[in-house]
């Protein structure tokens, strides 16, 4: 399933008259990835307040999204040992490259893997972030 992942937000305060703009780091974000800038926190709460408590209304036509898409893929049946379910990995799906698989497509995914931290319980996840299919 296609979802829209916001980017960018704009949000007006009626009460002072001034516009707040909001941008959001992505952990999938090849970019971000790059430079290193999404090793700490992620501080993407969306603003309903401004600094001195004044009410925030987002200006929804003015906010910046891109398309996401998360599909599992698996090895072929006939690669996977014998007596083995095949493995599989989820693949995080931005842009132009949403949509272009569908479910039984042999395909072959090139990307940068990436393990996510899931809070206290001390879990990984591993996705691919794809580059190209």
């Amino acid at each position: 399933m296609v979802k829209p992942k916001i980017q960018t937000s704009v949000h007006y305060c009626e009460q002072t008259k001034k516009g707040l703009i909001k941008h959001y780091n992505d952990k999938f974000n090849l970019a971000q990835l790059a430079e290193g800038s999404t090793t700490g926190e992620l501080n993407n709460a969306f603003p309903t307040k401004d600094q001195n408590d004044n009410p925030l209304s987002a200006e929804y036509g003015y906010c910046i999204y891109k398309d996401s898409q998360t599909v599992t893929i698996q090895e072929l049946p006939e690669n996977a040992p014998a007596g083995q379910l095949p493995r599989s990995v989820q693949v995080v799906l931005e842009n132009d490259l949403v949509d272009k698989l569908k479910p039984g497509d042999r395909v072959q995914v090139s990307g940068v893997f990436r393990v996510l931290h899931r809070g206290i319980s001390g879990d990984f996840r591993s996705v691919l972030v794809a580059t190209g299919v």
